[in-house]
């Protein structure tokens, strides 16, 4: 697993840990990462699992570990911390393509069965404000004319190198491409809304939202997510790529609403109409259309943004 100690990463580590436990699958799992110590300081119930093991290395450059593997999840990617401190376009850029060679060098040596990466949905690029999202036949593009396009350009790379490498070596993938999320673990002080405001309610602070509050997004909780992504890694199909995220659109402004009130809040939502875009150009609708996974997989929206909201609040109110 690259990107193991992310958001995406967290989450799979648990379920898959939770899952060996119960269900005795006898899972052996190998965690990439460039320091495992601030992961154990961190999620030391995890770190400890006798199953699990750190690989010590950069996504770029890593020395293979030794044996073979089943399975590869590729969750790897610059941090959202790194780009809300305004990490540079072209790392961001040369990270996607060299470290997903890397890792594609790796599967090829280790006789990886199949391997899941998460994409993303700005692959897509600019979405018409009139579309009702948009399906894994889209045709759209980031505008490369833009710098700040690198993240959903060096997405688009990295798909190819899947095609490329399934082509000339039989390596078995799935992309998802993967919208907006919502629940623990997710951070609160970046660029993330849910984050910002659920924050800003557990603080007693006034919600400040950066623009008009009318883009429209969707959330999926990210327990949904999990499953969703080990359903994908072990359907059969050689080849697949699936949009992964939740059906049911709002506006940032309507999302703070939701927050405050599912909170009980007396705080005041401020909206400032002051753009200011961190991570790849601004979206004004930013939404899937779900019907082939769902039609395929038979995947479930589990939990409503409500009971997402209320998980994430619970998390961050125990751990503060």
């Amino acid at each position: 697993m690259t990107g193991g100690t992310g958001f995406f990463g967290t989450w799979m580590l648990s379920a898959l840990l939770a899952a060996d436990n119960q269900l005795g699958l006898n899972l052996k799992i190998a965690v990439l990462s460039r320091c495992p110590e601030n992961f154990e300081q961190h999620h030391p119930h995890i770190a400890c699992a006798n199953n699990l093991q750190f690989v010590q290395g950069d996504i770029t450059s890593f020395d293979f570990p030794a044996g073979s593997y089943d399975y590869i999840f590729h969750f790897a990617a610059t941090s959202a911390e790194a780009t809300f401190n305004g990490e540079d376009q072209l790392k961001k850029l040369e990270m996607l393509y060299f470290g997903t060679k890397r890792v594609l060098d790796f599967a090829v040596a280790a006789s990886v069965k199949k391997i899941l990466f998460t994409s993303s949905g700005v692959v897509y690029g600019q979405m018409d404000d009139e579309l009702e999202g948009v399906g894994e036949g889209f045709r759209g593009s980031p505008d490369v004319s833009r710098p700040d396009a690198a993240l959903g350009e060096g997405k688009r790379i990295a798909e190819y190198l899947f095609a490329y490498y399934h082509e000339k070596y039989k390596i078995s993938y799935a992309i998802a491409r993967c919208f907006s999320f919502i629940g623990p673990h997710l951070p609160l002080d970046i660029h993330y809304a849910a984050g910002n405001f659920v924050k800003n309610c557990l603080d007693g602070k006034d919600i400040i939202i950066s623009g008009n509050g009318q883009p429209i997004r969707s959330y999926l909780y990210i327990g949904d997510a999990t499953s969703w992504l080990i359903k994908i890694l072990t359907a059969t199909d050689q080849k697949s790529i699936y949009n992964v995220g939740s059906s049911r659109s709002i506006t940032i402004e309507e999302l703070a609403v939701v927050i405050k009130k599912i909170l009980k809040t007396n705080n005041k939502i401020i909206i400032n109409n002051k753009h200011k875009t961190l991570d790849n150009f601004s979206r004004n609708l930013y939404l899937p259309k779900l019907s082939l996974i769902k039609d395929k997989l038979s995947v479930i929206e589990w939990t409503s943004l409500e009971k997402s909201i209320e998980k994430m609040a619970k998390f961050y109110s125990k751990i503060n």
